[in-house]
Order: C-alpha cells, then structure tokens, then sequence
C-alpha cells in the first residue's frame, strides 16, 4: 500500500511542474489595455476544445510564476463559440469572455474587442470604464 501511495504522489508531484520549455508548441501575441503580450503557451487541443497556459505549473489561479511579468491562459469550446481569458501583466489581473468577436482559426483563436469595466452587481452594477483586446493564439501541432 506504501508504494502504491508513494507512486501516485510522485505522479501527481511531476504532473504539478507543468509544461517542460519544450512543451510550449505556441504563442499567445497582441495587447491587453494597452500592456503587450507576447508569451509562449502549451496549447492542448481535444475534441472541440482548446486551452493554452504560458507559465509552468499553472494548476490553480493564472500567475506569474516564470518571473517575466506577464502570465496567460486561455480555455475555449469550438462548439459553443466561446473562449475565457485570463492574463495578468505588471500590477493587473484581466479576466473576460469572448464570444462575439472571437474567430477560432485553424492553429487557434484571434479576439479583438473593447471590454466594459463594471462596478457592483445585479441591477446595481454600472461600467466605470473600459480597455482594448487584440490577441491571437497560435497553436503548433
């Protein structure tokens, strides 16, 4: 029973170091409010679904654990023709869902949009602002 244990827990520690340097068969370009973007991802791809990670050991909330300021995921369904970002640069955390000016390509997705800042919730909730997004995801084989 020991090394039954002692297996699955080495498993389930190598599964948490997350995507090797030569794991990252994309890249995530373009802009986020301004701040630029341009990180390799690890792109898995399945049936009619795709999610990208650019930091290592991205079990858990997206951050910045490589050190270069800037860490992405992205998961998207073809099917439902929708995709949810997350992105964080120096001092900012983004969070946002495309649908409407998401086009899924064949390597991957491009959306470029103006997303609504809001303030509050339900009836009360009001947009306070608003920032530019134009990224693309290019996945390798």
């Amino acid at each position: 029973m020991r090394v039954v244990a002692a297996a699955l827990g080495a498993g389930l520690m190598a599964m948490s170091l997350g995507p090797s340097a030569s794991e990252f068969n994309g890249s995530v370009k373009g802009a986020v409010d301004g701040q630029p973007i341009d990180v390799a991802v690890a792109c898995d791809r399945g049936d009619g679904f795709l999610q990208a990670k650019s930091d290592p050991s991205m079990h858990g909330p997206t951050e910045d654990r490589d050190g270069d300021g800037i860490a992405v995921t992205v998961s998207a369904m073809r099917g439902m023709g929708q995709a949810v970002f997350e992105v964080v640069v120096p001092g900012q955390f983004y969070r946002f869902t495309g649908k409407r000016d998401l086009v899924f390509t064949e390597s991957g997705l491009q959306m470029k949009s103006t997303i609504n800042r809001y303030e509050g919730t339900g009836a009360d909730s009001r947009v306070i602002g608003s920032y530019d997004v134009d990224l693309t995801l290019e996945c390798g084989s």
